[in-house]
């Protein structure tokens, strides 16, 4: 998985492009009664089903679209995958609810519904074909789909044929009673149901700036979430007045950051005293080849001061710099060093986006010639194999506040999924111990710290 960019709230869109895909063909079998379940959970909510397209090859997983015509009750054509649940995804911890997964699509009572993919025109075909290109892209990759995914077409992402949209934008689907939401199976297996909305590129830009939940409030206040495919519907961006925009950086964020890192820290110290061995080992790692044979890295101390940040460490937040691009590929297991900041101010604890605007800004000074209070800096992140430990940043980029820069190892197995999604994270310091940190096993993370990274990891 490739990173493409990073948005200003600091979530990352990834692309598949580079990375290899799990290619297993696979028969029409499935678990019958698993199938039975989801169909009479189906026809209980939509009525009886109209028709089903059958994949022909299957990779993966077999995948069936069932749909269903429009009523009086319902006046529009409901398509919904079945086969994408056959499959537990690799979800991480706190996302179990996603392991298995169906999509929902809604279309236009007189949208004309094809035969078949061959010889299908393509401005009526494109809603059935971003829905199985969706469903295999977990499957293929070890990812998993929910609220609030945001999936490109392609990459640079284009236009669904006759539509401004780009972009297909994964949440509740909001037309249908609580009940149909979920489906619970008799072994306790829960499935979740995930409605499809398409959305253009400007509204893909407001959601990674603003959030998820940010953008379906505007498109419902503008009336515009619809969960009926309207080609010609307008762009939100279009509707915004200067308000909507002010709205965007209201102190919601800053609670939500606040909320997430205190409420980490009250679950850490709840277990600091008195851990099992088991989650003891979170904190042991074993140091890799490289840094055994150099002595002199500083990397080396935060494997030496492991036991004492468990023991004594005190949570904050950690912005990433820069780091190795190998951790940003899921299927790479090294771990690797990064360079972040943070700061021991409570101030940031709801404003980490002002800690991300510091981040860019030293990062920018990387090679180049720059102020004498900088320049140290630009020194340091050129020369990518120099390690330093708890350098304080210029208060020119601080606003007068203390912040630091240093070194960390980022190990995999310390986040909720086995790379680095996003470029914020809860960070363990003892800086009157020792100048070393680490990041906070995610175990240990808050719902809404998980719910944070997860969200700033987007899959879409």
């Amino acid at each position: 998985m490739d990173t493409d960019n990073m948005s200003e709230g600091g979530s990352n869109i990834f692309n598949y492009e580079n990375q290899e895909a799990k290619q297993e063909f696979v028969t029409g079998e499935f678990d019958k009664n698993w199938r039975l379940a989801i169909e009479e959970h189906l026809e209980k909510h939509l009525g009886p089903c109209e028709g089903v397209f059958h994949e022909i090859l299957s990779v993966n997983v077999h995948i069936d679209l069932y749909w269903f015509k429009a009523t009086e009750e319902r006046p529009y054509v409901t398509v919904v995958s079945v086969g994408c649940s056959d499959k537990p995804l690799t979800t991480p911890e706190g996302a179990e609810i996603f392991q298995y997964v169906e999509l929902v699509l809604c279309l236009p009572a007189d949208w004309q519904m094809p035969d078949s993919s061959a010889d299908t025109n393509e401005n009526e075909y494109w809603p059935i074909r971003a829905m199985k290109e969706i469903i295999h892209i977990p499957h293929s990759y070890g990812s998993f789909l929910a609220y609030g995914h945001t999936i490109p077409n392609g990459n640079p992402a284009e236009n669904y044929p006759g539509t401004s949209f780009n972009c297909m934008l994964l949440d509740q689907p909001y037309h249908e009673p609580e009940e149909f939401s979920q489906m619970t199976y008799t072994d306790g297996r829960i499935l979740t149901f995930l409605a499809m909305y398409p959305i253009t590129e400007k509204e893909t830009e407001i959601k990674l700036q603003a959030g998820n939940d940010r953008l379906i409030e505007l498109m419902n206040q503008k009336g515009i979430l619809n969960s009926v495919v309207n080609v010609d519907r307008p762009c939100l961006s279009s509707l915004l007045e200067d308000s909507d925009f002010e709205q965007m950086d209201s102190p919601e964020i800053e609670e939500i950051f606040t909320d997430a890192i205190t409420t980490t820290r009250e679950k850490f110290k709840a277990e600091q005293p008195a851990m099992s061995k088991e989650q003891q080992k979170l904190f042991k790692h074993r140091r890799p080849f490289w840094l055994w044979r150099d002595k002199k890295n500083r990397i080396n101390e935060v494997f030496r001061d492991a036991e004492l940040l468990r023991s004594q460490g005190t949570v904050v937040w950690g912005q990433i710099v820069q780091a190795n691009m190998l951790l940003h590929d899921p299927n790479n297991h090294q771990n690797c060093p990064a360079a972040i900041i943070y700061s021991l101010d409570t101030y940031y604890d709801g404003n980490v986006i002002e800690l991300e605007e510091i981040a860019s800004s030293l990062y920018a000074v990387k090679g180049e010639a720059t102020t004498p209070q900088l320049q140290e800096f630009s020194r340091i992140l050129e020369d990518e194999y120099e390690t330093n430990m708890r350098l304080q940043i210029p208060h020119s980029l601080t606003g007068g506040r203390d912040v630091y820069y240093t070194c960390i190892m980022v190990h995999r197995n310390n986040l909720p999924l086995p790379y680095l999604g996003a470029s914020s994270f809860p960070l363990l310091v003892a800086p009157e111990k020792t100048e070393s940190s680490m990041i906070l096993p995610y175990p240990f993370w808050s719902d809404a710290a998980t719910g944070i990274w997860l969200s700033m990891a987007d899959q879409g």
